[in-house]
């Protein structure tokens, strides 16, 4: 039960972790474009570069369903919750006995 626990957690911080550098990338993306020699470039890349920094606007969110953003925040909450979970399981087995 402990390795199911473990590979369970592992690929719930794997898929955070990629959440969340989706997320810091899509945040840098806008200084990243702003950043650049923009006022050397054609015309049209002007243009381009303006497309892409108003989308940079709303950053870029893994989801887990329509609501739930999968960051490390929201697995700092799952395993504190989880936590809270176990423990008060054990205080109850303990309780029984």
């Amino acid at each position: 039960m402990g390795i199911g626990v473990s590979a369970i957690m592992s690929a719930a911080f794997l898929l955070s972790y990629i959440g969340q550098r989706l997320e810091n990338i899509s945040d840098e993306m806008i200084n990243r474009s702003y950043d650049c020699a923009w006022y050397n470039l054609p015309t049209k890349a002007q243009k381009l570069l303006l497309v892409i920094m108003a989308k940079s606007l709303s950053p870029c969110e893994l989801t887990a369903g329509p609501t739930i953003r999968i960051c490390f925040l929201n697995f700092s909450s799952l395993v504190n919750t989880s936590m809270s979970y176990i423990t008060v399981m054990i205080s109850l087995v303990e309780m029984n006995e």
